[in-house]
């Protein structure tokens, strides 16, 4: 478990997608230790760029709760934001982007810049309506009924 939650045994990308989506699969089940979990989010965190990793590491984030957690979900969609802001992402990446920071919104706490961070997500979700999926725009109805009026708002479209 060390080794691969250190990331010392990487054979390639599609075995690093295939490892990390394990990893978080044992670590999103409840009966998973919180250190263990605390310790798969953070060796997936190392590789939150690839969306895959991503989308599994906001499993992590779901399944999980406490301080230390929430902070490493906060600093996962803060990196999520600052790479989607930076066009970090193809064009034929987006509809998958979408996804993505849409699972970064049902994750309870971001820890201390919640607010801001959701704020964030939601203005690149709004900027890019034009490759949310069926799914996406699906789980945003369902996530506006949750949001403060001025976040409802912006993804009136949904």
């Amino acid at each position: 478990w060390k080794r691969v939650a250190n990331w010392e045994m990487v054979w390639g990308p599609g075995n690093i997608r295939e490892l990390g989506e394990t990893i978080a699969r044992l670590a999103e089940r409840p009966e998973c230790p919180p250190p263990q979990r605390v310790q798969a989010a953070e060796a997936l965190l190392v590789a939150a760029n690839q969306l895959t990793i991503a989308r599994a590491l906001a499993r992590v984030f779901i399944s999980g709760s406490g301080t230390y957690l929430s902070t490493l979900a906060g600093r996962a969609t803060a990196r999520l934001v600052q790479l989607a802001a930076e066009d970090y992402y193809a064009d034929d990446e987006r509809a998958d982007l979408v996804e993505v920071m849409v699972d970064f919104l049902t994750i309870p706490d971001l820890g201390k810049e919640d607010v801001h961070l959701r704020r964030r997500l939601i203005n690149l979700i709004a900027n890019l309506q034009q490759h949310a999926t069926a799914r996406a725009r699906l789980r945003l109805r369902y996530l506006r009924e949750t949001m403060d009026p001025g976040m409802q708002d912006r993804l009136e479209w949904a």
